[in-house]
């Protein structure tokens, strides 16, 4: 791994690129490409099994044989592209390798769905020509197509016309343009009722999981991250081919099932729940009242070192399926999670001065330094710092020089 590394920060051109990445063992990675020559390229990198039968999503007989690895998919055979036609290259953890692929048994298993990549496929064609600038404004784009298209079906039912409330929340999602900002009220309803689709289409699934391992779907962070990430493709499909937005669910404890009124249900399901938890004033249902980010300290997790080491919480938009990525389940919110884009980069190959970076927090990890959060304003506004190449830049901006030494560590400053 660290020779793979070290060979990937030496490499000169595509050729070099594509050997490092044979070294590359794991974990199994997007890899993306390109050169002051104006190329750019892709190249999955690590080592992938090749199965007798079976993809390893599940668990199988293992004293049989038959489902046993038979080696690793080579490297040079691993999905790889060079200057494709359409001149974009977009990666955003979703399916990179269709059945057309020769092994596409073996990688194709386990992905992201493809809102992300869609929207930023959309964002890259609608210029002719990027920038610096025009790719910082894409690094902080927050329309969600899943949450446009279900607003869409929800200002088509007919609902109870002695609700104003409901009514009220109807029209909010009509007007919605599909922007997951921290002020939106769409934003929250949206969210709402998400929630209470996963929770009435897996309420059954919750239970068996609680029986069988002990602790519920809704309660288990990796299950609830793996439906809320791969919900909303088929449901959304489903829901557009039913002409009453009904869907049939099975019943708890019963081989039955029941033709359901989903969305109207779900939909007054969330308006009661978001009525109850900020009251009658819609106004006041903002995003941000269920969507924020903290930042947290391993150490941060103590009550009375908190306030030290945490940083936060601070209202934050988008969700799992916008181009800036900002997942809080407030279902789980005991377990504190947040996924989101800790580092954000642009590099211009034809002129490296132009390169701009930022991360989430700052660069020192200790709370007294002026260091340890000095980013985050930054971050949070979409705005960058410089990326330093040549030396002489380092040197004029340099604050400290740590020596190593055999013996002992000096630190000057300057």
């Amino acid at each position: 791994m660290l020779q793979a590394g070290l060979t990937l920060n030496r490499a000169m051109n595509w050729a070099d690129f594509r050997e490092a990445l044979a070294g590359w063992l794991t974990p199994v990675s997007n890899f993306l490409y390109a050169d002051v020559d104006g190329h750019h390229g892709y190249a999955l990198g690590g080592d992938v099994p090749r199965r007798k039968q079976g993809d390893g999503r599940l668990p199988v007989p293992g004293w049989t044989g038959e489902y046993d690895w038979d080696g690793l998919i080579p490297a040079i055979e691993l999905p790889a592209a060079l200057d494709p036609p359409e001149a974009v290259i977009v990666s955003a953890n979703h399916r990179i390798a269709g059945e057309a692929y020769r092994h596409h048994q073996h990688v194709s298993g386990e992905w992201l769905n493809g809102y992300r990549a869609a929207r930023a496929h959309e964002v890259l064609a609608a210029t002719d020509r990027h920038t610096v600038t025009t790719l910082a404004h894409m690094q902080l784009d927050v329309f969600c197509q899943p949450g446009f298209e279900l607003a869409r079906l929800v200002a088509d039912l007919v609902l109870p016309q002695d609700d104003r409330l409901l009514l009220q929340a109807q029209q909010v999602l009509a007007d919605w343009d599909g922007w997951l900002q921290p002020q939106s009220v769409a934003a929250c309803i949206y969210t709402m009722l998400r929630y209470h689709i996963k929770q009435r289409l897996f309420t059954h699934l919750d239970d068996l999981l609680y029986a069988a391992a002990g602790s519920g779907l809704f309660t288990t962070p990796v299950a609830s991250l793996y439906f809320d990430f791969r919900l909303m493709p088929g449901l959304l499909t489903q829901l557009q081919q039913s002409a009453d937005r009904s869907i049939v669910l099975p019943q708890p404890g019963s081989p039955e099932a029941s033709d359901t009124l989903l969305l109207a249900t779900c939909f007054a399901e969330a308006i009661g729940d978001l009525q109850q938890r900020f009251g009658d004033q819609i106004e006041n249902w903002q995003y941000s009242q269920l969507h924020t980010l903290t930042l947290r300290h391993p150490l941060g997790r103590n009550a009375l070192l908190e306030r030290i080491f945490n940083r936060g919480p601070w209202p934050t938009g988008g969700d799992m399926d916008t181009i800036c990525m900002g997942y809080t389940p407030f279902d789980l919110e005991q377990l504190q999670l947040y996924t989101g884009p800790a580092y954000r980069q642009i590099c211009d190959p034809g002129n490296w001065n132009a390169s701009v970076s930022v991360i989430a927090g700052g660069q020192s990890g200790h709370p007294a330094s002026p260091h340890y959060d000095d980013m985050m304003g930054m971050w949070r506004r979409g705005d960058y710092h410089p990326m330093l190449w040549q030396r002489s830049q380092v040197e004029q901006h340099m604050i400290a020089t740590l020596t190593f030494c055999p013996d002992s560590v000096t630190m000057q400053k300057r």
